[in-house]
């Protein structure tokens, strides 16, 4: 192990003892998942914006499932696994789950909120008419809008920004001959984070960020390197198929 090596979270590394590795198999926590998902793409929370290293002890108010004083949920929770294929993978998108139960201990292969809440999981259950009629018309929208939706009107919370702009187009730029790393934003934890590197472009950054919302059916198209694009406008990665 080199001396001075960091890993992705900026912290000493050290190298891995096997033997004690493989007696200490067990359940997974946060910190299996989150070591590697929390930082994908770079950094704390630049790869999607909801997940990030706030997740290790959220509050109520960051995620409701997670919350150290609320349900307490680990990664593993809802996403279930065999051999790493991860329940609710972006790989495997559902538009809408048809095989959601609402019952606890249920096997279940998808990872979405109909695997446990089912499809109507508003209360109708009440001696208020009002109250049977407000459950009976917020349960009519879930065979069109997702959960989401509603339920999570912003990302990007806790206090820890994700990355909104990335322009590679700009890297490259030196200060005569040195490498230029500008910081120019400070997150809500009051860390500053990089605006331009030499060696990736400039970025922008974002908190509570609200959605973009769209019709989906589905089906994501990936763009391949066979795929023929136009250079004189912006190439979308991953397209989402309109409803």
């Amino acid at each position: 192990m080199p001396a001075g090596l960091k890993t992705i979270t900026g912290a000493n590394a050290w190298a891995v003892d096997l033997k004690r590795a493989a007696q200490s198999v067990g359940p997974t926590g946060r910190d299996n998942c989150g070591n590697c998902h929390f930082y994908g793409g770079g950094g704390d929370n630049v790869k999607h914006g909801d997940l990030s290293s706030v997740l290790y002890k959220p509050t109520k108010d960051v995620d409701v499932h997670m919350a150290v004083d609320g349900l307490n949920f680990t990664c593993s929770t809802c996403h279930v696994a065999d051999q790493h294929q991860i329940a609710g993978s972006r790989y495997d998108p559902m538009a809408i789950d048809p095989h959601g139960t609402g019952k606890p201990g249920e096997a279940r292969t998808t990872a979405t909120c109909e695997s446990c809440h089912s499809d109507r999981p508003h209360p109708i259950a009440a001696s208020n008419p009002l109250a049977v009629l407000r459950g009976i018309k917020l349960n009519d929208h879930t065979n069109r809008v997702a959960c989401q939706t509603c339920h999570i009107p912003e990302f990007a919370r806790g206090g820890v920004a994700t990355k909104t702009l990335w322009d590679w187009s700009t890297a490259g730029q030196l200060d005569n001959g040195k490498i230029i790393k500008r910081e120019e934003y400070t997150q809500g934890d009051g860390k500053e984070l990089h605006t331009y590197l030499s060696t990736k472009g400039d970025f922008e950054w974002g908190e509570n960020v609200v959605p973009y919302y769209s019709w989906f059916n589905g089906t994501v198209e990936y763009t391949l390197p066979e795929t023929t694009i136009d250079p004189t406008k912006p190439v979308e990665i991953n397209h989402r198929e309109p409803l």
